[in-house]
């Protein structure tokens, strides 16, 4: 009796789902850019007030602008995608909602053929 009656199995078990970490990543990171995309509309619409308010949102629309980055580069890296022109289109205005919106769209698109559904603030992981 060499074995030990209380050691957990040795087998190595598969994920059934084949690719559930890859899975998980790009839901994470899909909810990271959909709150980017809210922080950046919400700054750009305190931005356009006179009042003090418009001078306190400066450095928040920085830190925001530097989040969606790491969002971008984030589920770019999850996607399978190169991020380097993804970031650079990050500093052109306009330019930068429309990318976030487009990679927010793959996103979806690659979790829902994983059979998760999409709400509005992403899958639910």
């Amino acid at each position: 009796m060499d074995q030990n009656p209380y050691a957990g199995p040795n087998a190595v078990v598969a994920d059934p789902q084949g690719e559930g970490t890859n899975t998980q990543d790009v839901a994470r990171a899909q909810r990271l850019l959909l709150l980017s995309i809210l922080a950046s509309l919400v700054g750009n619409i305190l931005m356009k007030t006179d009042t003090l308010i418009g001078l306190l949102v400066i450095p928040v629309a920085l830190a925001v602008a530097v989040f969606s980055i790491w969002c971008v580069y984030k589920l770019c890296k999850a996607l399978s995608l190169g991020p380097v022109l993804w970031i650079i289109a990050m500093f052109i205005p306009l330019i930068n909602l429309i990318c976030l919106v487009i990679l927010n769209q793959k996103a979806t698109t690659y979790l829902k053929s994983q059979g998760l559904k999409v709400g509005l603030l992403g899958a639910k992981v």
